[in-house]
Order: C-alpha cells, then structure tokens, then sequence
C-alpha cells in the first residue's frame, strides 16, 4: 500500500512556515512603527526646543531695532533742550509725533524719558503720571553698565512688555535714559510669522499684584485679561484665538507639574504637540512659562502613509507566500498522482 506520508509532512512544513513569517512581519511592522512614532516625536520636539531659543533670539532683533530707534530720538536737539531745561510740556510736543509714528510703524507702545536718578521724567504714552521711581531691572542694568539694556520686564500695570533702556549722553555725559517699550502681544503675532508657531505666555500670580492687574493702557482683553481662569497663573498673551482644553487641564495644576512637560492633542481634525518651557524676564528670573504649540499634521500624515506602504508590503509578502505554497502542494500532488497511476499500470497481472 503507498503512502502520502512525505507529501503531508511537506505540507505541514510549508504551512507552518507561514507562522513565524507571519510573526516575524508583524514584530517588524510594529518596531518599524514604534520607532517611526519616537523619530517623529523626537523631530517636532526638537523643533519646539530650536523655536523656543528662536523666540529669545528674536527678541534680541526686537530690542536692537528698538535701539536704534531711541538713539534717533536722542539726537533730537529739541528734546535734549526740553529736558535739560525741566520743560516736561514741550517735550511731550516734540516727542508725541515721534511716538505716534512709531507706533504705527513699529507697534511701540511704551516711551519714557528718565532723569540719571532714575524717576520717571515723561510718559509719552501716559504723559500725566510722571515724577514715581522706576526700579525695573533694565534702567538699573543701564545705570549700572553705562549700555544698553534690554529684557521681558513686568510693568506695575499688569503688562508684560519687551523694554531697551538707552543712556542718553551729551558731549560724553550721561544725562538721563530713554525707554522704549513693546507690548508682548505686538512681539507675539511678528513671532508667529516668523517661527510659524503658536505661542501663549503666562506669569505666575505671585509675581502679580490683582489690584493693578489689567489697568494699564494697553492690558490684555478677553480671556488672556482673565485673573480668575486658573487658580496659579495669569494668561498674559496668545497667538491663537483659545487655549486648546488639554492645556487649560494642566495649567490648573502646579507649575512643577507642566515643567517641560510635552503634550499632544487634536483640534478641528488637526496634529499638535504642545511644549511648556520657562518665561525669563530681563534678569533671567523664571516668571512663568511660554507654550509652544506645533502643528505637526502634515508630518504625521507623511507618517500614516509611509506606515501603510510598509502594511501593503507586508500583506502582499504573506499573500506571494500562501500563494507559493498552495501552487508548490498543487505541483507535488499531481506529480504524485501521475506517479502513483503509473505504478498502477506496470504491475503483472
């Protein structure tokens, strides 16, 4: 009697060959996607951490062009003569059409004129209060150095505002400062553009006092004003229109708990991931954080893509090598059968 012992073995060897294919495809396809996920992951965080040293480099562009633009209002002999001469009214004349140019041109919102004892000689942008000592970092950096000083100061207001205090010398003699200043929400919409990030600021309410919060001219409206929103922090500025709800989650909760903490989230059928990094002022004090939210969905979709080409690589490898072994056992057995028939047919009667 013959057997099909060799055939059947051949068979089970050919199918259980599918197994650990099939496993090992799988283990490769999912490593191939994890580590893809971190490459990924590691890419955009990489990008919030370059676009976070970008924001203070362009900072630093900011405050130079605020620079050189206090040193044309110093050359101004008008001016000069008005304030050695103790004329505040006739200093505001002259220095109000500059302001107001400047305003419209570069988003100024703060000019001050300082006397060497560092009071407060003329708001041009709030010409009736004058005459209270200034003890911000950045006129003391300049009294102290004898050069320019520039830095994120918090005025008594409740205003975050990017100042450069100037020394205004004649004939090699310091004879008070000029400050130029720039609220943040003009620097944050100029950064948006550039970085193409989003970015919200927010300040820790110790550093804050509630009963001046939002009285100054140029205050933060709507929900960035909103002392109330969280229990610990005070929006100061946003790029965006709202807070994506994830975030407003973790800034209720202590400031050691969003530490360079790294979010991601979907909004309107979008990819972000979210950054939480430290808010330095001028004398490089952690007052709060800056969130740095990347759109990141195209990225992603590249991602998506390239993992269902490697899916459909490892679908169409499984169905070639069912394929094979079905036609490879379809071969055996009629090469059998015609073994077997010819057996049949040679043997004596």
């Amino acid at each position: 009697m013959k057997t099909n012992r060799p055939v059947n073995t051949l068979k089970h060897f050919l199918f259980l060959g599918i197994v650990p294919s099939v496993i090992f495809i799988t283990l490769a396809v999912l490593s191939f996607t994890w580590v893809q996920n971190i490459h990924m992951s590691n890419a955009v965080q990489s990008d919030l951490n370059s676009s976070y040293h970008l924001f203070y480099g362009e900072l630093y562009k900011e405050a130079a062009v605020l620079n050189l633009l206090a040193e044309q209002l110093a050359e101004s002999r008008d001016a000069r003569n008005a304030f050695l001469g103790g004329e505040r009214e006739r200093l505001l004349k002259v220095a109000r059409p500059f302001f107001q140019n400047l305003s419209a041109e570069y988003d100024i919102t703060h000019c001050y004129f300082h006397t060497v004892e560092r009071n407060v000689f003329l708001r041009v942008h709030y010409p009736d209060l004058h005459g209270d000592p200034i003890d911000r970092f950045t006129l003391r950096e300049a009294e102290r150095t004898g050069s320019v000083s520039y830095g994120l100061e918090l005025g008594t207001m409740g205003t975050l505002t990017l100042r450069v205090v100037t020394p205004w010398r004649v004939d090699g003699r310091v004879i008070g400062y000029l400050e130029l200043g720039k609220e943040i929400d003009q620097v944050l919409d100029e950064m948006k553009k550039i970085l193409e990030i989003d970015l919200v600021l927010i300040v820790d309410k110790q550093y804050l006092d509630k009963e001046k919060w939002g009285q100054g001219e140029y205050g933060s409206p709507g929900e960035a004003g909103d002392w109330d929103q969280f229990s610990d922090f005070v929006v100061f500025a946003m790029s965006r229109e709202k807070m994506p709800p994830v975030i407003q989650v973790d800034l209720s909760r202590p400031h050691h708990f969003h530490e360079n903490l790294i979010l991601e989230f979907r909004e309107a059928g979008q990819q972000y991931l979210a950054g939480f990094a430290p808010l330095l002022d001028a004398s490089n004090k952690d007052i709060g954080d800056i969130i740095l939210i990347k759109n990141f969905t195209e990225l992603k979709t590249v991602a998506q893509r390239v993992t269902l080409v490697v899916l459909f690589g490892y679908f169409f490898s499984i169905l070639l090598y069912i394929g094979f072994v079905f036609a490879y056992l379809r071969r055996i057995k009629c090469a059998d059968s015609d073994s077997g028939t010819g057996d049949k047919d040679i043997q004596p009667s």
